[in-house]
C-alpha cells in the first residue's frame, strides 16, 4: 500500500472502530503518483474497481488515516505478537 503523506489524526475511539468496520468490507489500495493522479483500487468478490475522482479518493484516504492512526505502532506490534505467541 502507498501512501506519500503521515496526516495522522487525533480519533474518539468510535471514530476509530467506524473506520476499522468500513475498511474491513473490502480491501483497497492507494496509489500516490509523483507526476499522475491518484487511484484507488478496491477488491471485491466480482473484480476489482479503480476510482480516480476526488470524492472517492477522499473517502478511502480519510479510511486510510483513520486506520493508520489506530494502528499499534512497530514497537507495540512487536510485543504484542510476542505475547500472543507465549
Amino acid at each position: 500500500m502507498s501512501r506519500g503523506s503521515s496526516r495522522a489524526r487525533a480519533l474518539r475511539p468510535p471514530a476509530r472502530r467506524a473506520a476499522a468496520a468500513a475498511a474491513a468490507q473490502s480491501s483497497f489500495w492507494l496509489f500516490d503518483f509523483p507526476a499522475d493522479p491518484s487511484i484507488a483500487c478496491v477488491a471485491n468478490l466480482t473484480g476489482t474497481l479503480f476510482m480516480d475522482q476526488s470524492g472517492q479518493l477522499n473517502a478511502f484516504s480519510d479510511a486510510f488515516d483513520n486506520l493508520r492512526a489506530s494502528a499499534l505502532s512497530p514497537a507495540d506490534s512487536l510485543t504484542r505478537i510476542t505475547d500472543i505467541r507465549i
